[in-house]
C-alpha cells in the first residue's frame, strides 16, 4: 500500500499526477491525505505557520496509524516530511517513507529544521528526493554528514493541465514570473532596452520591491502584485517568450520552465546546474549574462517568421514532455519503494 501525504487540498492539487499514475501504471493501492482548504486562505502569516504545524502533525498520526509495517508513505512537502519521519520514530513505527522536494538548503536553517533533517538522514528508511543532480552534496555539507539516502527526481510536466501546440500569438509580450531568486533588476534593464518589446512580470511585491528599490519601471513593463496561481498561468498562457532570469545558483524556476514548453511557448532562462537539463542539446535556451547579447536574443525569437518560431518551440516541448513526464517518476519510485 502507498500512502501519499499532499500540501495542497484535494480541488486545488497540481500534484495530483502523482496519485494517478501510481494508480494507473503500478498495481499498488494508493491513497491519499490532503490539506484542508481553509489554510490557503488564511491572511495572517503567524497563525497560518501554527496551523500547517498542527495540521502537519495531525495527518502524520493518522496516516502512521491506518499504515501497516510494508506500506510505503510518501510526503510531498519537506517539512511535514520531516515531522511524519520524526513522529513515525518517536511511535517505532518505522515505515518506508519517500519525502519530496528537498530543494537547496539555506544557510539560515533554524537549529530545529537541521535536527529534524538530521534525524531524517540518520533513518535508513527515509528516503529523500532531490530535483537536481548537485543537490545532495549542497545537503551533505549543510548537514556535516557522509552519507544520504537519497533518489533525483526531477520536476515534471502535470499531466492533468492540458499541452498546447505552440502557435503564434497575436498580442505578442514576454512574461516573467515566481517568487524566488528572480533577477527582477536584470530584467527591468533588458525591458529598458527593448521599448518596442511589451513585458508582464507577475512578482511577489515584498521580493520584488526590495530587490528593485529606486529603480524605475520602464513604460513598456506591467507588474501584476502576488496574483493567485490561476491568473499567473494565464498570463504566461497567452506570451510569446517566458523569461527566467535568475540570481543565484539555487534551484528555482524549474515549474515555469516545465509550464512553458506544456503551454507552447520558448523560454529563456539563466544556466544553473539545476536548469541545464531542461535546455535541448540543439536549441539555445540560455538567457546571456551580457544585456546586450540577451536583447539580441529576445528580439531574435519574436522576430522570426512563424514557422521557424513553432519549430524551434516543438523541439523545446518535445524535449520537456520526452524526459519530464509524470511516468518517469513512478518508474524510480518503483525501484526504491
Amino acid at each position: 500500500m502507498i500512502y501519499i501525504i499532499f500540501d495542497r487540498p484535494q480541488n486545488n492539487n497540481d500534484k495530483q499526477w502523482l496519485f494517478d499514475t501510481l494508480k494507473e501504471k503500478t498495481n499498488f493501492d494508493v491513497s491519499a491525505f490532503y490539506t484542508p482548504s481553509f489554510l490557503l486562505q488564511l491572511k495572517i502569516p503567524a497563525v497560518s505557520k501554527i496551523l500547517c504545524v498542527l495540521v502537519a502533525v495531525y495527518m502524520s498520526i493518522k496516516c502512521i496509524v491506518v499504515s501497516h509495517k510494508n506500506d510505503t508513505i510518501l510526503c510531498w512537502s519537506s517539512m511535514p516530511g520531516l515531522l511524519l519521519n520524526f513522529i513515525s520514530r518517536l511511535c517505532g513505527n518505522n515505515r518506508r517513507l519517500i519525502l519530496f522536494n528537498w530543494l537547496s538548503p539555506s544557510p539560515r536553517l533554524k537549529s530545529i529544521h537541521v535536527y529534524l533533517c538530521r534525524k531524517a538522514v540518520d533513518n535508513p528508511q527515509c528516503i529523500l528526493s532531490f530535483n537536481s543532480y548537485h543537490l545532495p552534496e549542497e545537503w551533505k555539507k549543510r548537514l556535516n554528514v557522509n552519507k544520504l539516502h537519497y533518489v533525483i527526481i526531477p520536476d515534471v510536466y502535470n499531466s492533468n493541465d492540458e499541452i498546447i501546440l505552440p502557435c503564434e500569438k497575436k498580442d505578442k509580450y514576454c512574461f516573467a514570473g515566481g517568487y524566488a531568486y528572480r533577477n527582477w533588476k536584470y530584467l527591468l534593464n533588458l525591458a529598458e532596452s527593448l521599448q518596442e518589446i511589451k513585458f508582464v512580470c507577475c512578482v511577489s511585491k515584498r521580493d520584488f520591491q526590495n530587490q528593485i528599490k529606486n529603480v524605475p519601471i520602464p513604460p513598456n513593463v506591467r507588474v501584476l502584485y502576488d496574483v493567485v496561481e490561476k491568473e499567473y498561468y494565464l498570463w504566461m498562457r497567452n506570451s510569446s517568450l517566458v523569461l527566467l532570469p535568475l540570481k543565484t545558483n539555487k534551484v528555482a524556476g524549474l515549474i515555469n520552465i516545465i509550464k512553458s514548453a506544456q503551454y507552447g511557448i520558448r523560454c529563456l532562462f539563466s544556466y544553473t546546474k539545476a536548469t541545464e537539463m531542461y535546455a535541448p542539446q540543439d536549441l539555445n535556451c540560455f538567457l546571456p549574462d551580457d544585456k546586450v547579447a540577451a536583447c539580441d536574443m529576445i528580439q531574435g525569437i519574436l522576430n522570426q517568421p512563424e514557422e521557424t518560431y513553432k519549430a524551434q518551440t516543438q523541439e523545446f516541448q518535445k524535449h520537456i514532455l520526452s524526459n519530464f513526464s509524470p511516468e518517469s517518476v513512478v518508474e524510480k519510485l518503483i525501484c526504491v519503494i
